[in-house]
């Protein structure tokens, strides 16, 4: 009798070990309850609820997760197990802050910083851009979520105020306008030009600069009265000249 209980003892262990054997090995071949989509609660492994949506009460021993949507300016973006949804945050514009994605159940509402402003991670907030100072411009192009970079104003632009969006200017062609520079321009002021002035005339009547005269409709008509009392002088003296050699002639005879 005892040989045949010691007989079945060693029978039953040695089934156990390849039945342990399988049982490790099924559990390592299926998958665990505790994933993106279910959850362990009483023995039981019970889906999650899924984005959009939270879970108002756990399953039992005879029924599964009861879900509910998400209430207006609430979401869920990820299967859940929590007892309520999330809250979209306020794209408050006291604090510089614009709705640029109203968002949805399953996304949450997106904010950007308003124009002039740019995210600090520091202090969680948005921060006005820094102002460039004269003589300096904004580096274009100017990115929304970061803050101004000013560069000096090369030679021929200028910037004359503080701003945290101008870009240097050029200076101001006086020659293409067809005027004069009087004042030159730089960095932080641009050129001052003005209507050419037309020369004066000489005490002989004549005008030291001819080339000046074509600069302008003033200087054309100023050349052209020039010219025309030159041809009158001319005549004049062409008279004078043949009246002479007439008397001449007439007192030879």
């Amino acid at each position: 009798m005892y040989r045949q209980l010691r007989a079945g003892r060693r029978c039953v262990l040695v089934l156990m070990f390849p039945l342990s054997f399988l049982l490790q090995l099924s559990l390592q071949i299926a998958p665990p309850c505790e994933s993106e989509q279910h959850y362990e609660y009483s023995g039981r492994c019970c889906r999650k609820c899924e984005p959009g949506t939270y879970l108002s009460a756990r399953c039992t021993a005879t029924s599964d997760s009861v879900c509910q949507p998400c209430g207006p300016n609430e979401y869920m973006d990820i299967w859940n197990e929590e007892d309520k949804c999330l809250l979209h945050k306020i794209c408050d514009q006291g604090k510089a802050l614009r709705e640029v994605n109203p968002g949805n159940s399953t996304f949450q509402r997106q904010c950007a910083c308003t124009m002039g402003y740019h995210w600090n991670e520091d202090c969680d907030c948005c921060q006005r851009n820094t102002m460039c100072a004269p003589g300096l411009g904004v580096k274009h192009p100017v990115q929304q979520d970061k803050d101004t970079m000013c560069i000096p104003c090369p030679r021929g632009y200028f910037s004359k105020v503080s701003s945290s969006t101008d870009e240097c200017k050029s200076w101001t062609n006086c020659t293409a306008l067809g005027m004069e520079e009087i004042v030159a321009g730089t960095d932080k002021s641009d050129a001052v030009c003005r209507e050419r002035k037309m020369p004066e005339p000489s005490e002989d009547g004549l005008y030291p600069c001819i080339d000046c005269l074509f600069e302008s409709s003033r200087g054309v008509m100023l050349l052209l009265e020039v010219l025309a009392d030159l041809f009158l002088l001319w005549v004049t003296l062409g008279r004078a000249a043949v009246y002479q050699d007439s008397a001449l002639g007439k007192a030879h005879l």
